[in-house]
């Protein structure tokens, strides 16, 4: 019974990835420094082991011998498989692996058993075995040099220090890969060619005065490999967490981070304002904030995760995890001004069309934090035009204006609730659109006529339909000034819901996007939800296929109905938007 206890305990604890390890050194628990070494599981330097999960904060893993026997396992005493010693797992009897997969229960279903080499890149994801250092196929691309991966600090001496690493991860015809050059603190101290042993000894070093970064960087036909991907630092006062911490570019929306790694290795966790923001992978030691508040200040604390215990380290260097930094956003300021502006004839002799690209815009409708409003068309310096829509793309300028200034260029700004942009490039007028236009070769009589002999002209004047078009114009001529200006609405073929009008154009506008976006961890909840109904839908119709059509029609519309849709046709199946949303992560805020 305790047993049978025991167990299912141990079901409940281990959940998770599942990795393949080796055992570095022999341990016997009982000649340990804790109290409990019964938790603790005997090791045997060679032997082969499972551990479960990331690292506790005591530097163990929970972990089971090929035995069944489970316990903690020191992360020091033991290395994750490397790509010869996997192919050894497959020498593992099917017993011993039947009574594993027993062992785990199932806790353990739809969880990944991540035993696959470092280096097999068939897959969109690359594991090396080390849980947190997983190597995306898209950030190995042409613009980025091939580095050296998973350094390691195999010896430390007084005076001396062993460094191994593994060689870089290259697409297919990307190039080639000369050698290896070993650095400390930036200065090379050898190079070691392609194919010789990924490992150096590196000496003249005073280790218990000094700090010293040692990094290995990749010789190629197409430049360097960035030493910050694979480095580490070593000597006197190392710490875990990350140093140099700053923030560069800021704006009224944006920031980029920027830090230099204790170790490569390490991922490290944002915080923004004591909240977690995102996570950072190992080897990168950048990160671009975005959808930021103008004037606002912000505080930020980056956390190193390590991806195993730096034994080397003194305990108290060791709890020292966190690097600080703080900085505020600008105020928000007067938006970008459009782009690309150009001018052509309008759509009547008396106009011109002004056309422009919009700035680029948030998701909220600022620009450099300004809450765009408009756009207005200015000439020598005053408004002829202006039109009120974000995303506009043109308007209509009165041609009796321009040639009143005696205009023969135009800008145009953007406007917004704190003001004006600066002037958009100069758009000259086409010198042929300025030439007046040919009058109307109907002139008006020279006295009025009666009304009983002229009732046709009478009538054409005031009622003719024909002549709706230009009365119209006329009406748009004599339109009140804005801003001590004539302005002319959005032209016919101006996109706006003001208008009810499309836009012939084959390239419509693109509809921004409202609101805040969802955050990255409710995102990824949402898929992750959205991904199991989707595979359930599919399950159900496949069971369905065969079954009788009665029974397919009544189970149909019991989806049309939880889905709200009347058709009795529909094959859509699972829950509706509304129960999705309710249902997930982002439900619950």
């Amino acid at each position: 019974m305790d047993n049978d206890q025991n167990s299912n305990t141990s079901k409940q604890r281990y959940s998770g990835k599942v990795h393949l390890c080796i055992a570095r050194y022999s341990y016997n628990p009982f000649d340990g420094p804790n109290e409990n070494p019964e938790a603790e599981l005997p090791l045997t330097a060679g032997k082969y082991l499972y551990v479960y999960g990331d690292m506790d904060e005591d530097g163990f893993y929970e972990g089971e011998l090929l035995d069944g026997q489970r316990g903690l396992v020191p992360s020091n005493f033991v290395d994750f498989v490397q790509d010869n010693e996997t192919r050894l797992s497959s020498t593992l009897s099917s017993e011993q692996d039947q009574n594993f997969i027993n062992h785990s229960g199932p806790t353990l279903e739809g969880d990944l058993l991540e035993i696959s080499p470092p280096s097999h890149i068939d897959s969109s994801v690359i594991s090396n075995g080390a849980g947190t250092l997983d190597v995306n196929i898209d950030e190995i691309g042409e613009d980025i040099v091939p580095y050296p991966r998973k350094i390691t600090l195999i010896k430390q001496l007084a005076k001396s220090v062993i460094v191994g690493w593994e060689p870089p991860v290259v697409p297919p015809g990307w190039g080639t890969i000369s050698s290896y050059n070993v650095l400390v603190d930036k200065e090379v101290r050898m190079n070691i060619a392609l194919g010789s042993r990924t490992k150096a000894l590196i000496e003249k070093l005073n280790i218990s005065t000094c700090t010293y970064r040692i990094s290995i960087q990749s010789i190629t036909s197409k430049g360097n490999s960035d030493e910050l991907q694979c480095t580490l630092l070593v000597g006197k006062d190392v710490i875990v967490a990350p140093s140099n911490l700053k923030v560069d570019n800021i704006t009224q929306i944006s920031a980029d981070l920027s830090w230099l790694p204790t170790n490569s290795n390490y991922s490290h966790v944002i915080f923004l304002n004591e909240e977690e923001f995102d996570i950072v992978k190992a080897a990168s030691y950048k990160y671009h904030f975005f959808n930021l508040k103008p004037n606002m200040a912000y505080k930020v604390k980056v956390m190193a995760k390590p991806h195993q215990m730096p034994w080397q380290l003194p305990l108290e260097q060791r709890e020292k995890k966190e690097a600080f930094v703080e900085f505020c956003t600008l105020p928000a300021g007067p938006p970008a001004p459009p782009q690309d502006v150009t001018v052509r004839a309008g759509s009547t002799p008396a106009t011109l069309q002004v056309s422009w690209k919009p700035p680029t815009l948030t998701a909220t409708g600022t620009s450099h934090g300004a809450s765009v409003t408009g756009y207005g068309v200015y000439a020598k310096g005053q408004r002829v035009a202006e039109v009120i829509f974000p995303t506009a793309e043109n308007t209509l300028v009165e041609l009796m204006r321009l040639r009143s200034l005696e205009a023969k260029e135009v800008t145009v700004r953007t406007l917004s609730a704190q003001g004006e942009s600066v002037d958009s490039s100069v758009a000259a007028i086409p010198s042929d659109l300025l030439v007046p236009p040919t009058p109307h070769p109907r002139t008006a009589p020279k006295s009025k006529p009666l009304a009983s002999a002229g009732a046709p002209e009478t009538k054409e004047e005031h009622l003719g339909p024909h002549l709706k078009m230009d009365e119209s114009w006329e009406q748009t001529r004599s339109a009140s000034p804005v801003h001590g200006h004539m302005l002319e609405p959005p032209a016919p073929n101006f996109h706006s819901p003001l208008q009810g009008r499309r836009s012939p154009s084959p390239n419509r506008i693109l509809p921004q996007p409202q609101g805040t976006p969802v955050p990255n961890t409710v995102a990824k909840a949402m898929a992750r939800e959205a991904a199991q109904r989707v595979a359930e839908s599919n399950r159900m119709e496949r069971r369905s296929v065969f079954s009788e059509r009665s029974n397919a029609a009544q189970y149909t519309n019991s989806d049309d109905e939880e889905d709200g849709y009347e058709s009795p046709n529909v094959k859509r199946r699972g829950a509706s938007v509304d129960d999705f949303l309710k249902g997930s992560e982002l439900g619950k805020q």
